[in-house]
């Protein structure tokens, strides 16, 4: 809704508005401003990192993204101790229907409960039952997700010729 909004109110300064726009690797796309909100992985800031001064730091906790049809009223932390260690979630809801669950723990955690080494849907399967209550019985749905490392970006400059970063390009901020 609120690019919505920002593109409109450009087009009525006169803007002329590109989404999705590819480029070459290295070469910067011919136009008055580039917003480059092409997420943490940004081609445009790593074709550039050196005038963006762009710095990575790879999280220790281990996280997977999932989805739920357990619709939360807003947003849920469950917190379990169980014999492997701590483990918890960041629950919020995504639409009328389903909602987005983070699950993250250490990784000695993760670890003792075979996340290393088992597929992601028994891993998935465990974690409803770590969950079943905060859940009502709802499963947990792993689509096209795996098991990561949070990784924070910082730029010294956010800016870079007619580019400016945003978004996930720009910085990233722990999803809780």
């Amino acid at each position: 809704r609120m690019l919505s909004i920002l593109a409109a109110r450009a087009r009525e300064l006169g803007a002329t508005l590109h989404f999705g726009s590819g480029h070459e690797p290295g070469k910067v796309p011919d136009a008055d401003l580039v917003v480059a909100c092409d997420g943490i992985g940004s081609g445009l800031r790593q074709s550039h990192e050196s005038a963006f001064a762009a710095q990575a730091a790879v999280g220790r906790n281990k996280f997977i993204w999932l989805g739920t049809g357990k619709v939360f009223g807003s947003f849920t932390y469950a917190l379990r101790q169980i014999p492997a260690g701590w483990i918890w979630f960041h629950g919020y809801p995504h639409s009328p229907a389903m909602s987005t669950c983070v699950v993250e723990c250490p990784p000695e955690t993760w670890t003792a409960l075979g996340f290393d080494t088992m597929p992601i849907a028994a891993c998935v399967a465990r974690l409803g039952e770590i969950f079943a209550i905060s859940l009502d019985g709802h499963a947990l749905d792993a689509g096209t997700s795996s098991w990561q490392n949070f990784t924070t970006i910082t730029n010294r400059h956010w800016h870079h010729r007619n580019m400016v970063l945003a978004g996930d390009a720009a910085h990233t901020a722990h999803f809780s």
